[in-house]
């Protein structure tokens, strides 16, 4: 049984957004501090700048992928166990043996009840889906019915 919780390419807006927002945002305040401050006595030198901006563009970056990549778009259950699909340059496909799943579990964003998640658990690591719009409870039915499909496993639900 599949899960679709996104497509690849909604992730990939979602990332290039974030970046663009965010890393505009770093871009503009690192000029700006390079202009206000030329003339003061407390003055950075312009290498000083230039590193904290770049340092300010790599936590763009990772926040970017750890937001939108870092979470798979599709789950499917099979008789070896659960397998997750992951988007971005470094895509990957994640195989959790049934044995290991601990829960199956949704929850919904903290901005509001508008977008909702499902998270698998296994003995080690926890797993996030992609975040997926509300519609009257959707998460809820998948995490119901991937619990079904994994039936005679013993997974807790919240």
């Amino acid at each position: 049984m599949v899960f679709t919780f996104a497509e690849p390419s909604s992730l990939q807006s979602e990332f290039q957004m974030i970046l663009l927002v965010f890393g505009s945002l770093v871009i503009i305040i690192t000029a700006a501090f390079q202009v206000s401050y030329g003339n003061s006595p407390l003055a950075m030198s312009f290498k000083s700048r230039a590193l904290l901006g770049l340092i300010g563009i790599a936590g763009v970056v990772w926040y970017a992928y750890a937001s939108s990549y870092g979470h798979f778009y599709s789950a499917e259950i099979s008789d070896s166990g659960l397998e997750m699909v992951f988007a971005g340059p470094f895509a990957e496909r994640v195989i959790v043996p049934r044995r290991d799943v601990t829960a199956i579990t949704y929850g919904l964003s903290d901005r509001g009840s508008s977008r909702c998640r499902v998270t698998i658990r296994e003995r080690t690591l926890i797993h996030h889906s992609a975040w997926v719009p509300d519609k009257i409870g959707i998460c809820r039915s998948y995490r119901d019915e991937m619990i079904r499909a994994m039936a005679g496993d013993s997974m807790t639900t919240q």
